[in-house]
């Protein structure tokens, strides 16, 4: 994070004014330049495309997150489950401001296997080349976003990596909804972190720390081994109005059919079963209590 100007310092190269042989400034009426954070080492096809999604297309619901490749299951049930609340989603709501000023997204330092969409009206960056486009280093956006996670806000452009194509959707965070709202927290995320690689390293962040740097505070947490049946229960009766998420253990049992070491929302209950939520494969499952033990390790839910 670079500095703020000194106190009382004149603007220019060491204190001297432009006209002291100070290198000229940007013009005032330059965009602004937004990062890129550069994407996970995987091998699938992206391309960085300007999304048009609405942020928040209709009300936030549960449906509007899908994780999707990248390894950060936390990310997509913390959000899931905050969206499945009447409290998440007036958090979610404060979360993000939209701008509606010209920007540019810095691609300059992309991997040479990333593609770029280009605006066939957009000239940033895209002198040709022996007859041929140049890749473009920049890309310029009608919008931009500031995303508050924790104390700081993150600037973001609606610049994401997605599929070919003609509709492209995000290869990571996405939305059957066309919400934008998951995928400009995930990048916020992702840039704040400085890249999206950092995301997909599961055993870097536990959930708990996952929690406060994106929400600002630290959840409540139990283990599921210490606490009773009708602690179990009634965590799963308060998630309709508290956020809530469980991790599953690295080995879950072959009849729960449920992803081991993963992120879920808790919903609430069904009958006397407990219901839970898979934001990457987007299904519920529902478990008795002695299902919910064998499966899962901690129940994490909002102390707010």
């Amino acid at each position: 994070m670079s500095a703020g100007p000194g106190a009382g310092r004149i603007p220019g190269s060491l204190g001297l004014g432009a006209g002291a042989g100070a290198a000229p400034g940007p013009s005032p009426s330059s965009p602004k330049l937004l990062p890129m954070p550069n994407p996970a080492g995987d091998s699938k096809t992206k391309v960085a495309s300007d999304m048009a999604w609405k942020v928040f297309p209709g009300k936030v619901t549960l449906g509007d997150v899908h994780q999707q490749t990248l390894l950060d299951c936390t990310v997509g049930a913390l959000l899931a489950a905050f969206a499945h609340t009447e409290a998440g989603r007036k958090k979610i709501r404060g979360m993000i401001d939209e701008h509606g000023v010209a920007v540019e997204t810095d691609l300059s330092n992309l991997p040479d296997d990333v593609q770029i969409a280009v605006d066939k009206k957009d000239k940033t960056g895209a002198e040709s080349k022996n007859g041929e486009p140049a890749r473009p280093k920049k890309r310029a956006s009608s919008r931009y976003f500031t995303v508050r996670l924790g104390g700081k806000s993150v600037e973001v452009s609606p610049v994401l990596y997605t599929d070919e194509s003609r509709d492209p959707e995000p290869v990571y965070m996405s939305s059957p909804n066309n919400a934008l709202w998951p995928c400009l927290v995930e990048k916020a995320y992702a840039q704040m972190l400085g890249d999206y690689a950092k995301l997909n390293s599961p055993n870097d962040k536990n959930a708990n720390t996952i929690w406060e740097e994106v929400t600002g505070l630290a959840p409540n947490a139990f283990k599921v081994a210490d606490a009773t049946d009708a602690e179990i229960l009634d965590a799963a009766k308060r998630a309709g109005h508290v956020p809530t998420i469980a991790a599953s253990v690295m080995g879950t049992t072959s009849e729960s059919e449920l992803q081991g070491f993963h992120g879920f929302v808790l919903l609430g209950t069904a009958g006397k079963k407990l219901q839970v939520y898979d934001a990457s494969k987007l299904t519920k499952t529902n478990l008795t209590v002695e299902q919910f033990r064998a499966n899962f390790i901690v129940v994490l839910s909002s102390a707010a």
